[in-house]
């Protein structure tokens, strides 16, 4: 889910988004091909049907949904410091606090694993390029497998990617992260493979096949 994720997303008044995660959407209705005289259907696949008989054609299509925009938002964290192999992280919400999280240990409030703890000398512009030393800590988001790299003092760079993404027939909106789940009304079960800035990856889960859906704007 996203905080203020309703708010961000420039819906109209009542509208709502809510998380992707296990919706329910309506499924997109899949392509068929009707067989001529011969039962050589125009997906490439041979029948003995009598001609006009419809069958389901050979390739899926992905439930009705339309991507509608793309945010990114900043990690509401900030390394502070490190002792040993843990790590000292602000944690910016409601109630800001200060959390010591081991390696191997989940950083609260999100889905980040820190995986490593160190020092290192940095030069930067803070100290008239001379070296001095900082915390670094690597974390892997367990939804994605993706690492990143933080240092102390400065403002997590790294940004997490959301869509909002639009259910077709019933108009219903849902925010959507990387390593969400959700499935359509015919039981397919699909996961978000990736956010892009122009497109939303989502892949079927039971066959891997991918399917991606463009950005299109409000009235697209």
């Amino acid at each position: 889910a996203v905080d203020g994720g309703v708010a961000e997303t420039g819906h109209a008044p009542g509208e709502t988004a809510v998380a992707l995660d296990g919706a329910v959407v309506s499924a997109a209705r899949p392509a068929r091909a009707n067989l001529d005289a011969g039962g050589v259907g125009d997906v490439g696949g041979v029948g003995d049907a009598d001609a006009g008989e419809a069958f389901p054609a050979v390739t899926t299509a992905p439930p009705a949904l339309v991507m509608r925009r793309f945010q990114q938002r900043e990690l509401p964290v900030e390394l502070r410091h490190v002792d040993a192999d843990t790590a000292t992280i602000a944690i910016h919400s409601e109630t800001p606090r200060q959390v010591a999280v081991p390696a191997g240990g989940m950083i609260p409030e999100t889905s980040l694993q820190v995986v490593r703890v160190s020092r290192r000398m940095e030069a930067g512009k803070l100290n008239h390029g001379e070296p001095i030393e900082v915390a670094v800590v690597e974390v892997r988001d367990t939804r994605t497998g993706v690492t990143r790299e933080w240092l102390s003092g400065r403002p997590a760079s790294s940004h997490d990617p959301v869509a909002l993404v639009e259910d077709a027939t019933t108009g219903r909106r849902f925010i959507a992260a990387p390593g969400q789940r959700f499935s359509a009304t015919d039981g397919s079960v699909f996961s978000v493979t990736d956010v892009r800035p122009n497109q939303l990856v989502i892949t079927e889960e039971a066959t891997g096949v991918v399917h991606t859906l463009p950005l299109r704007g409000p009235r697209g």
